[in-house]
């Protein structure tokens, strides 16, 4: 009987790590920074397109600035008010030529974006290019600060 149980016992623990390798497989491979960041830069575009405040609240560090492409900067509330107040007036946003590089817990992004967007004049555009600065704070990457300059044409 004693035999028995212990084989239980084993069998149930064996059962239990194979059961959190299966359910977390991020313990058994290790983080790709680079290719996080760069889906992290395609998720906030579509955050942006969809007018989704909740992306911004969650991966944006509370300290967060933007120095936007018209020369003023912009905070994480403001963005936040931006993207709520406004949801529909951005009609396509889309990235190129994405570079993530990473040093330690910090990665740069840089990219080029181009913007349209709806006016009561019309329809605009406007092509950028835009650097992002990530920390990883508390096992998550978050952006803390943007750059953006306008591609003149």
């Amino acid at each position: 009987m004693a035999i028995m149980s212990k084989r239980r016992s084993v069998l149930g623990g064996v059962a239990l790590a194979i059961a959190v390798v299966v359910a977390n497989p991020a313990s058994s491979a290790p983080e790709d920074p680079v290719a996080l960041i760069t889906q992290w830069e395609h998720d906030a575009a579509s955050a942006d397109l969809s007018g989704d405040a909740s992306f911004f609240q969650r991966n944006l560090a509370d300290d967060w600035t933007d120095g936007t492409s018209d020369g003023k900067f912009q905070t994480k509330k403001e963005l936040i008010s931006d993207v709520t107040g406004n949801p529909h007036a951005v009609l396509g946003e889309t990235l190129s030529d994405i570079k993530v590089r990473v040093y330690g817990n910090t990665a740069i992004a840089t990219y080029t974006e181009t913007d349209e967007w709806m006016t009561k004049d019309g329809r605009r555009a406007k092509t950028m290019i835009t650097t992002d600065t990530f920390v990883r704070m508390g096992g998550q990457w978050k952006e803390v600060a943007e750059h953006s300059s306008a591609v003149h044409q």
